[in-house]
């Protein structure tokens, strides 16, 4: 190019911005770039796709890993959801913060990223509804074991309904409460164990709640309302929740205990895996399970260069989650994405010398893997509960108000057990901590168990489910859309008139609007014809009925 084509240049690429500029957004990361972004994008997707440092978790304004602060132009971001203005208040966050990945953009808006430019609203913890508050001196003491989502969503809720009772929290982690949904992420350091916690770590005493971090519980006892601990200290309850989650729930499978093996939970799994990946130089990996956190693993293991197989037994990955048509669209994204997925496959044994080396299947197939994750479910962790002779079944058993067999002992999240079901979803311990928190304190709140939405976290890649898509009870229909678009689907479940369940994939501005309409069980039936011609913006508000 010669120096007389630059002021041409400089004036054609001036003219693309004016055509382009009226349509898009200014967004305006300060200690980062200014970019444009298409109206309904997150902030959160904005961040990603320009190199923006931002952390994310469940992608729906529920975990809270992602709060920012608004400078300018808050007037054009979507409304918080309800879900959203309950994890601002549990952050304790100011009025001028939302969470980056519930907030869409529909003009230009100004953002702080760092975390230390969100500031606290110490005022908070005094808004809680009046009404739902007990000052009972009958119930002086609340124990919690467990310092996950549950259990910490707990502490904080009893202590938001009561500012004199006793709160104590036991945690068996060294780790104060973190994202337990990117711990994929420590693998490729796409994530530092730094910037997983979820809230500062003054977030207990700051509420006045004894935070036992390291410490495990060793037994309860029912007759003398107590809990012991593995330090021999002894903690009295009026009430006690247990929330001591899950573990891995590995298949029968030959030479597990073999060198090479890993599951994935907590933060040391992940340390434990990355070691192993770059001492031992992997370039192979097989992971078994191709739900929700064997595909995000999957996809993180690749981010590495690992090339990567994943096992999954049913006939397609994330048949809980996704119906055939959809399962075969994800398993086909993932293999763009360079991660083979073998659908109906069972894995039989590990084979190699002193570690693994390979991955036999039933069929006698056998895969090349210098090392195996196992994704493949939960398993509740209720020896405590089985110890003081609580009613379990597979998890602890648990009625609508999340109380035990034990009117004194409630459970919630991964633990608990409601109508034989353990959902295993960030937003479920949520709620169930919730509803929990009410009761411990002589309130009478109940767990509502339609399935949350949930999302597949895997870049390039956006998955939305929400509701129960394979139930055939009742009259159903189904409205899927052909959007001429082979790396697109979408379908609505509708019963007895009702939004009841969506599959979306892609069209992540329509994620929230389905989600909502779901939730809510809104009525569609007058806005079906629009629906069906694939105007799915009429599921905002009130349909009909």
């Amino acid at each position: 190019m010669q120096a007389s084509d630059g002021p041409r240049v400089a004036e054609s690429v001036l003219r693309a911005y004016a055509r382009v500029r009226p349509t898009m957004a200014e967004i305006r990361f300060v200690s980062g770039p200014t970019v444009l972004a298409r109206p309904g994008d997150s902030l959160l997707r904005i961040a990603e796709a320009n190199q923006v440092p931002l952390e994310s978790g469940c992608q729906m304004g529920v975990c809270g890993a992602d709060p920012v602060r608004i400078l300018a132009g808050a007037q054009n971001l979507t409304p918080p959801s309800m879900d959203e203005r309950v994890t601002l208040r549990r952050l304790a966050l100011a009025p001028d913060c939302r969470m980056a990945c519930a907030a869409r953009v529909r003009g230009d808006v100004t953002v702080a990223l760092a975390r230390e430019g969100v500031t606290p609203n110490t005022s908070v913890c005094a808004d809680a509804p009046v009404a739902e508050r007990r000052h009972s001196s009958s119930r002086q003491r609340v124990v919690i074991i467990g310092s996950g989502v549950a259990g910490v969503t707990a502490a904080i809720e009893v202590r938001e309904r009561d500012p004199d009772i006793d709160i104590a929290i036991l945690g068996a982690e060294p780790y104060d409460y973190y994202n337990r949904m990117v711990i994929n992420k420590l693998l490729p350091g796409s994530a530092a164990i730094d910037r997983l916690p979820l809230l500062p770590s003054d977030w207990a005493a700051s509420r006045r709640i004894r935070h036992l971090c390291g410490v495990a519980a060793r037994s309860i006892d029912r007759v003398r309302c107590e809990v012991q601990t593995d330090g021999g200290d002894t903690l009295p309850y009026e009430r006690l929740l247990l929330a001591t989650g899950a573990a891995c729930d590995v298949p029968a499978i030959e030479e597990y205990s073999k060198q090479g093996a890993f599951v994935m939970r907590a933060i040391d799994d992940a340390v434990r895996l990355r070691q192993y990946i770059v001492e031992q130089r992997c370039r192979r990996a097989v992971v078994v399970g191709g739900g929700l956190l064997g595909l995000e693993a999957a996809s993180s293991i690749r981010a590495m260069g690992i090339r990567v197989s994943v096992i999954e037994t049913a006939a397609w990955p994330l048949s809980r989650q996704l119906d055939r048509t959809a399962g075969a669209l994800v398993q086909q994204l993932m293999t763009d994405l360079g991660i083979k997925i073998l659908s109906g496959a069972v894995p039989r044994a590990l084979v190699g010398a002193d570690r693994v080396e390979e991955v036999q299947l039933a069929d006698g197939q056998r895969l090349t893997a210098d090392f195996v994750l196992f994704a493949t479910g939960i398993e509740p962790n209720v020896t405590l509960a089985r110890r003081a002779g609580l009613a379990i079944d597979h998890g602890v058993i648990v009625n609508d108000r999340m109380a035990t067999s034990d009117a004194r002992i409630f459970a919630a999240g991964d633990v608990a057990a409601y109508r034989g079901s353990i959902p295993g979803l960030w937003r479920v311990a949520m709620e169930q901590a919730r509803v929990a928190a009410i009761n411990m304190l002589g309130g009478d709140s109940r767990y509502d168990a339609r399935v949350p939405p949930t999302r597949l976290k895997v870049p390039g890649i956006d998955v939305l489910s929400v509701g129960d898509v394979t139930g055939a009870d009742g009259h159903v229909q189904d409205i899927c859309v052909d959007d001429d678009d082979p790396r697109q689907y979408r379908k609505l479940v509708v019963r007895a008139g009702k939004a009841s369940a969506a599959i979306v994939v892609g069209h992540q501005a329509l994620h929230e609007l389905v989600s909502e309409a779901v939730m809510a069980n809104r009525d569609v039936t007058a806005v079906i014809p629009a629906l069906e011609r694939g105007d799915w913006t009429v599921l905002r508000g009130e349909c009909g009925g």
